[in-house]
């Protein structure tokens, strides 16, 4: 009876150990795929990053050429007012 008991006692133990290890290999799995998402995360918002960089010098470059369009565009002005003799 005593052995008996004392099986029962040890294989209680070694359920739990199996479920704590259960458990630990599952929080070991979610921290892993937690940390992948995070730096898949890091790699996206430095895309972005540079395309927000990339947008911002097209967006200075636009401006740059506006600028130059409204000089030429003032230049042909006074070019046409010399040429009609005004």
């Amino acid at each position: 009876m005593v052995v008996l008991l004392q099986m029962t006692v040890e294989i209680q133990e070694v359920k739990m150990i199996t479920l704590e290890t259960g458990v630990a290999i599952t929080i070991i799995s979610y921290l892993v795929f937690v940390t992948s998402y995070v730096v898949s995360l890091r790699k996206d918002l430095n895309n972005l990053q540079k395309a927000l960089i990339k947008f911002e010098e097209n967006v200075s470059s636009i401006k740059d050429l506006r600028e130059d369009f409204v000089r030429l565009e003032t230049k042909i002005e006074l070019l046409f007012n010399l040429s009609k003799g005004e």
